[in-house]
């Protein structure tokens, strides 16, 4: 008998250990799998958001110019603010100096890696964005009705810019969470002339922008990001080497039409602005060209808040030792390096399989490799 229980009783330790040891692997994977899962749910999340975010300000503005105020010429971004928040539900508003006032969080984590402080987030220049204002334009911070946090540009000299390299944000492609993308419609063509950095997260955290690795709280309408935006940053030495932030475009970009005839605006206290002035052949002699190539290299390389590299960056990008994968070891390349000697019709570029320099007319179409910060 007393045999008989002992039996029964290692039966039941041996049976309890069994459950143990599965539910301790079961709470092991529950534990590994919970933050993936939140991660993944989260990038639906957010990009939902987003897309729900970008169409209100869309609808608002297609409000405005229904009642013919969208084609106004407005001194600054604080001015444009005045007649759209009459079409959006604001919930606050925060001058350039203020800006930290409409954040919950004043700390962003940019996709380079880098703590940004919203209160140092100012003026266009400072959110990655061109213009051709004369004047300085700050921004303007915006809480919305829905919680969304916004750092808020506009510029009226825009539609000449995107007008020209055709872009068209209409449809846009967000992470959904498990390595998928989905295509969302987005927005329109009547917010040609703004941008803005959103935090879709509201009040909570992790106020981390999106990068190109992963999807965080922190999203840009169009082109608009606090941090650096390039895939491939350049270490010599273990080192980043400050400024040679690359990327490789090859020839995957579109040559400059400057058969457009340039707009020109006068707007207050501003000289006449005439876009040819400031690309197309990189001066004030137009080129006669129909397509201009050198010049649609410097769009391509703007539009990711990157530029041209002058010859002797070039040089020294050509003489690294740890270089990307997809970085070039041959091919002719534009440099941004100008020259009095020559005509405007004429760029310089660079042979990175040997070094060599010479130039090239600016209708022919050669490789771009945008650098920066």
């Amino acid at each position: 008998m007393v045999l008989e229980n002992y039996r029964n009783t290692s039966r039941l330790a041996f049976a309890s250990s069994k459950v143990l040891t599965v539910l301790g692997v079961f709470i092991f994977c529950l534990l590994f799998m919970v933050p993936v899962i939140v991660t993944n749910i989260n990038e639906k999340i957010y990009s939902e958001r987003e897309v729900s975010t970008a169409k209100e300000i869309t609808r608002a503005m297609e409000r405005m110019k229904a009642d013919g105020l969208l084609n106004k010429s407005y001194y600054n971004t604080d001015a444009f603010v005045d007649e759209l928040q009459k079409y959006l539900k604001i919930e606050k508003r925060c001058h350039a100096e203020n800006m930290s006032e409409c954040w919950y969080d004043t700390a962003i984590l940019g996709n380079d890696g880098v703590k940004y402080h919203v209160s140092d987030i100012t003026y266009r220049d400072q959110i990655h964005l061109r213009g051709y204002n004369i004047v300085k334009n700050p921004n303007v911070g915006l809480v919305l009705k829905n919680g969304v946090s916004l750092i808020f540009s506009y510029d009226d000299k825009m539609y000449i810019y995107q007008e020209r390299i055709k872009s068209d944000y209409s449809v846009k492609s967000l992470p959904i969470g498990w390595g998928k993308t989905k295509e969302f419609s987005y927005t329109s063509s009547v917010t040609k002339d703004i941008d803005f950095i959103m935090d879709v997260n509201g009040a909570k955290g992790p106020n981390r922008e999106t990068s190109y690795k992963k999807a965080g709280d922190i999203r840009s309408f169009k082109k608009a990001r606090v941090g650096a935006d390039c895939p491939n940053i350049i270490f010599d030495k273990g080192k980043k080497i400050t400024g040679l932030c690359l990327v490789n475009l090859g020839k995957e970009y579109s040559p400059f039409n400057c058969d457009l005839k340039p707009k020109k605006r006068i707007g207050m206290d501003e000289k006449i602005i005439d876009l040819d002035e400031y690309i197309c052949s990189g001066g004030k002699i137009p080129s006669g060209f129909k397509r201009d190539y050198w010049a649609g290299a410097k769009v391509a390389c703007a539009e990711i808040g990157l530029e041209i590299p002058m010859i002797s960056n070039m040089h020294v990008i050509a003489t690294l030792n740890n270089k990307p994968s997809d970085f070039p070891s041959s091919g002719w390349f534009w440099s941004d390096t100008p020259s009095s000697k020559v005509p405007k019709t004429v760029g310089r570029v660079m042979d990175f399989s040997h070094g060599y320099t010479r130039y090239f007319r600016k209708d022919v179409q050669l490789n771009v490799l945008c650098s920066g910060i």
